[in-house]
């Protein structure tokens, strides 16, 4: 028998800190279906990227890209918009929770696999890392 090998899926749209709205938005049903709507979601939502910061940033995406390995993928298009500090004001470097999202992409390719992440900084460019070094071990896609 010949072996196969596939290539790695990917993943061409995530949004990694949202993994922690898991249970957090959605109610079981019926009774939930009456409240329960894009609205409930999105509040829930805001209220989730208000708590981060890059810290809690990098280790939910840090799960996120562990999680996206073990199932068999191996390149993410990461969408990120997050990039204020919790109070609303922005922190000295302007790409501080990019970088932390680039950083935890690094942090998971150097133990399971080879993720590229196109991030958008908040100028609208399409760049890793907002255009700066880039992370060991992490291809870049842009």
């Amino acid at each position: 028998m010949t072996p196969y090998e596939l290539p790695a899926m990917v993943n061409a749209h995530s949004h990694a800190f949202q993994r922690d709205l898991r249970g957090a938005a959605e109610r079981p049903a019926p009774e939930a279906h009456a409240t329960d709507d894009f609205w409930s979601w999105r509040e829930a939502m805001y209220a989730l990227a208000a708590r981060h910061d890059p810290e809690t940033m990098r280790e939910a995406a840090g799960r996120v890209y562990a999680e996206m390995a073990a199932a068999g993928y191996g390149a993410v298009g990461e969408f990120h918009y997050v990039h204020h500090r919790p109070d609303g004001t922005p922190y000295d470097d302007p790409n501080a929770m990019a970088v932390a999202v680039a950083e935890a992409t690094s942090n998971a390719a150097s133990r399971t696999w080879d993720m590229g992440t196109v991030l958008q900084d908040r100028t609208g460019r399409l760049s890793q890392k907002g255009g700066r070094v880039k992370p060991r071990g992490v291809g870049v896609s842009t």
